[in-house]
C-alpha cells in the first residue's frame, strides 16, 4: 500500500455467493466491518450508482442485517483497514478506511459488463492533461559582448516548465536550459563576442511538448578595445655636461 503514497485509491474484490445465501439480496456490498456506512462512503456511492444503472437489482450494504457476508475475516481487507500485516490472520479490524470494497454477487448477477457503468461513475477517470500552448513574443537582446537576455510571453496555465534551445546557424538547435513554470525570461552568459545566436523555446508538461515559439536572434557586442599602452616612464638622474674647454 505504501506504493500508492498519498494517491486516492481503492481495492475492490468481487465474490460469488451461493444462490441460497442472503436469499433476498442480489448484490451485497461491504467494507470489512459490520457497521453501517456513511452517506459518502464509497460502498454507499457505488450502491447508488449500481441501482442507477440496474434499478431492478436488490443491492444491500453492510450494517442493515440482511446478510452476514461482511468480509470481516478477509485478510486483505483487514490490512487495508489498519491491521498490521503480521497480525491479519488472527486479528479483526476495529475500524475501516473506506478503501476496501467487498462485493458478493448472486449467480445471476456476475456479468463484469454490468459493473463498468457503476464503477466508472463512482470513480470518474481524470481527464488526461493537455499539452500546453506555445509561448509567444520571444525576444533576444545582446547586453554585452558575452551575454544575451531573453524574454517571452507565457500563454499556458498548465506547463511544468520551458525548454530553451540555442543555435549558431539558425538551423541546428540544441537544448540550452529548462526553466521553471511561469518563467518569462532568462539570461544566456559566457558567449563569444561579436557572434550571432538564435533562440527558440517551448512549454512542456507530462503530456509532452507543444509547438515552438518564434525564433529570436541577437549578436553579442564586439569586445571592448584594449586599453592604450602606458606611457614610458620619465627618465631620472638627468645630468648636463659641456664639451667646451674652459676659457683662459
Amino acid at each position: 500500500m505504501a506504493w500508492y503514497g498519498t494517491d486516492d485509491w481503492h481495492a475492490i474484490q468481487w465474490h460469488g455467493m451461493a444462490a441460497d445465501t442472503c436469499a433476498s439480496t442480489d448484490v451485497y456490498l461491504s467494507h470489512g466491518r459490520n457497521v453501517t456506512p456513511t452517506a459518502g462512503d464509497p460502498i454507499s456511492v457505488l450502491r447508488s450508482n449500481a441501482l442507477s444503472h440496474h434499478p431492478a437489482w436488490d443491492v444491500d450494504v453492510t450494517g442493515a442485517g440482511v446478510c452476514s457476508l461482511n468480509a470481516t475475516d478477509n485478510t486483505q481487507g483487514r490490512v487495508i483497514n489498519g491491521v498490521a500485516a503480521a497480525n491479519a490472520c488472527g486479528t479483526a479490524a476495529t475500524s475501516y478506511t473506506g478503501r476496501f470494497l467487498h462485493i458478493e454477487q448472486d449467480p445471476a448477477f456476475r456479468s463484469a459488463a454490468d459493473w463498468v457503468g457503476p464503477v466508472t461513475d463512482t470513480w470518474p477517470a481524470m481527464a488526461p492533461p493537455t499539452v500546453p500552448p506555445a509561448p509567444s513574443g520571444l525576444t533576444a537582446t545582446a547586453t554585452s559582448s558575452s551575454q544575451v537576455t531573453l524574454g517571452w510571453v507565457d500563454n499556458a496555465a498548465n506547463e511544468d516548465g520551458f525548454s530553451i534551445e540555442r543555435s549558431t546557424d539558425n538551423s541546428t538547435f540544441t537544448l540550452l536550459a529548462t526553466v521553471a513554470v511561469s518563467a518569462t525570461g532568462g539570461v544566456d552568459t559566457a558567449l563569444a563576442s561579436a557572434k550571432a545566436y538564435y533562440y527558440r523555446l517551448r512549454a512542456f508538461n507530462v503530456a509532452g511538448n507543444f509547438a515552438y515559439s518564434n525564433t529570436a536572434s541577437a549578436t553579442t557586442h564586439a569586445p571592448p578595445p584594449p586599453p592604450p599602452p602606458a606611457p614610458p616612464a620619465a627618465p631620472t638622474n638627468l645630468k648636463a655636461q659641456t664639451d667646451r674647454p674652459p676659457s683662459s
